[in-house]
C-alpha cells in the first residue's frame, strides 16, 4: 500500500551518508510504500503523485517525523 502524508511539517532526518538537503531539511509531504519510506518532498511535488497512490492523508497543522520511533 502506498501512503501519501501531505499539507504538514515533515522533518527529514539529514543523514551524512546520505544528506536530504542539510540548507533546507524540511518537506511538507511524505510517501511510504509499504513499510518503505519511499519520498519527501514539497506540497507541489505531492499534487503530481496523489493520484497514484492508494490512500492521501492530510497533516493540516500535524508534523511527522519520517524513521523516528517513540517508545
Amino acid at each position: 500500500m502506498r501512503t501519501l502524508y501531505r499539507g504538514g511539517a515533515v522533518r527529514n532526518p539529514v543523514d551524512p551518508v546520505d544528506p536530504v538537503d542539510p540548507v533546507d531539511p524540511v518537506a511538507t509531504s511524505v510517501l511510504v510504500d509499504g513499510e518503505t519510506i519511499a519520498w519527501t518532498g514539497t506540497e507541489a511535488a505531492a499534487a503530481a503523485l496523489a493520484a497514484q497512490v492508494d490512500r492521501v492523508i492530510a497533516l493540516g497543522e500535524a508534523g511527522l517525523r519520517p524513521g523516528a520511533v517513540e517508545a
